[in-house]
């Protein structure tokens, strides 16, 4: 028997496609690519943040402005007398309306030596309160105060602050470094005081003198005699 083979006889066979490995890559890529983008953005966030952290810490470290007070001659204050004080003031960035503020004792005065560019005017009707006032001032420009206080001849002895002071606008003063007091001493007690370096003089003087004595006699000593060799040697 044959078998007819014709068309209907034909079996068409049916192929079925195969899932492309493709599909799965391109099906997880762009979900890691968002995942990559986000972490590459949080670690750049970070580290901006680090850094505006660390610039605004190393901002608020720096002082706005120092300054450093020296009172001059400070072991002869005695009631009646008048003293010198030195004020250096340097701004550590640039800044506008700084005040250096000076405070005495009650009765005590203060006369500005200079003026070095500042405004300066009395707080206190008895100008024991100053100020020195400048517009501006460019960052690490520094300035060379000068004042003269004057003791009341009625002080008495004892010690007295003398208080300076950087106002800025806006935040609190800023303290003055250096001396801020002085000792006042009785008028007797700075006249002795004063006397001992005469009465050292005085002492050197007696010994040169006696160590001179002393030659001259040895000299004569030796032959009774005293001539122009001896004398020049000794």
């Amino acid at each position: 028997m044959k078998t007819e083979t014709g068309p209907v006889g034909k079996r068409s066979k049916r192929t079925t496609a195969k899932p492309r490995s493709g599909g799965t890559v391109k099906y997880f890529a762009a979900p890691a690519m968002l995942v990559i983008a986000c972490f590459f953005v949080m670690i750049v966030t970070c580290r901006n943040s680090r850094a505006n952290i660390e610039n605004d810490s190393s901002d608020a470290s720096i002082v706005a402005a120092t300054a450093t007070s020296f009172i001059l001659a400070s072991e002869r204050i005695t009631p009646g007398s008048q003293f010198t004080v030195k004020v250096l003031l340097q701004a550590n960035s640039p800044l506008k309306d700084l005040e250096l503020r000076v405070s005495i004792p009650d009765d005590w005065s203060v006369f500005p030596l200079d003026q070095e560019g500042a405004t300066v005017s009395a707080l206190e009707p008895d100008f024991s309160e100053f100020q020195w006032m400048w517009a501006s001032m460019a960052a690490g420009e520094k300035k060379k105060v000068f004042y003269q206080v004057t003791v009341p001849s009625f002080a008495e002895a004892g010690h007295y602050s003398i208080s300076s002071k950087i106002i800025l606008p806006g935040s609190s003063p800023l303290p003055v470094d250096g001396e801020d007091s002085v000792d006042v001493k009785k008028s007797d007690q700075g006249a002795a005081e004063s006397i001992i370096p005469l009465g050292l003089l005085v002492g050197i003087a007696l010994i040169i003198f006696l160590t001179f004595m002393i030659l001259v006699v040895l000299g004569w000593w030796k032959d009774k005699n005293l001539d122009k060799g001896e004398m020049r040697r000794a």
